[in-house]
């Protein structure tokens, strides 16, 4: 069975939180590791410039969201990958929200004019013929259709 990390690695992408495909205990520390170089990245460009542009008010609402943002993130990081494949899959789900909302206080603060570390690349576009979201669903369908009929063929003729 391919992890998820493995699959990541190789440049595919895959919907997290699957009980064929569960998420690793390495999944999250991957995915805290992500969203930690992120908050890092940010956070030391902001310290170097500081926004200085704009509505101050603005400024002020930004830099309370993003303190706020990096405290979450930061009590993220002191998580341990839980024992449960569907707890994980929740931590790196997380773990990818928060990646997102980086991002978004990143522009934020470059329209406000301070220093921010460059975007980060957008994912991969998806490689195989199971990562569209309808394909997905589809093999998603056929295999608990399958489960279903074994159990009612299994159990149901007593």
């Amino acid at each position: 069975m391919m992890t998820p990390a493995k699959r990541r690695a190789l440049g595919l992408r895959e919907e997290v939180g699957s009980m064929w495909n569960p998420s690793t205990p390495d999944d999250v520390r991957a995915e805290q590791k992500r969203a930690d170089s992120a908050r890092a990245a940010l956070s030391t460009a902001i310290a170097s410039k500081p926004p200085t542009g704009g509505d101050p008010v603005a400024i002020d609402n930004t830099v309370r969201g993003w303190n706020a943002l990096d405290a979450q993130v930061r009590a993220y990081m002191l998580e341990e990958p839980s024992i449960l494949w569907w707890t994980r899959d929740e931590q790196v789900k997380r773990g990818q929200a928060f990646e997102t909302q980086i991002e978004s206080f990143r522009q934020q603060f470059e329209r406000l004019g301070a220093a921010v570390p460059p975007a980060p690349p957008p994912p991969p576009p998806p490689t195989g013929l199971f990562d569209t979201p309808l394909l997905s669903d589809v093999s998603s369908i056929v295999k608990w259709g399958a489960i279903a009929f074994l159990a009612y063929e299994l159990l149901g003729k007593r």
